[in-house]
């Protein structure tokens, strides 16, 4: 799209191969755009900047056994996921699809600049047959219920050494996109 090498131009089933090739264009950027953003960026990326920021500050505070065993391994797999997704000489998304390494990254910093995690909930089901976002919002409830519970249970450790929750938070703030 918005090419300066070519006219814009649109295309229809009735332009047979045009079609087909439109089609197929579309196709890999929108593969290309899900790996990017909705695998490697939310997946990976994303947490990454929290994990650090949890390594670096909680040592005491019980929240670190919540979040040990969910990110202690985050780490590696983003290393050996650099390797294998964005790697300027054998990456998928960088060999195979249609951006060049600095556009990579420029995505990656521009996209994860927009998130904001706050007040997220899953989607609600749009009709009764909608089982995945049902048992979303059920593992949702359960999930929340079981921090809840910890963090009542905890709530005394967490207070004594709060301060590596501020850390931890002006880590995040400091350091991320």
């Amino acid at each position: 799209p918005h090419s300066r090498l070519k006219d814009p131009g649109t295309y229809t089933p009735k332009d047979e191969e045009k079609w087909s090739q439109a089609k197929r264009i579309f196709r890999t950027n929108s593969f290309f755009a899900a790996e990017m953003i909705e695998h490697y960026i939310k997946a990976h990326l994303q947490m990454e900047q929290y994990t650090i920021a949890a390594f670096r500050n909680l040592r005491k505070n019980p929240v670190r056994l919540i979040l040990s065993p969910h990110v202690k391994s985050l780490v590696n797999i983003n290393q050996r996921a650099d390797e294998v997704l964005v790697s300027p000489t054998i990456g998928l998304v960088t060999t195979n699809g249609p951006l060049i390494p600095a556009s990579v990254v420029q995505i990656c910093k521009e996209s994860m600049a927009t998130y904001d995690w706050k007040g997220w909930k899953p989607r609600q089901p749009i009709c009764e047959s909608h089982t995945f976002a049902k048992i979303t919002n059920l593992y949702w409830q359960v999930l929340t219920e079981y921090i809840d519970a910890f963090f009542e249970d905890y709530q005394e450790e967490i207070v004594k050494e709060w301060g590596e929750i501020h850390r931890l938070s002006d880590d995040i703030i400091e350091h991320s996109v």
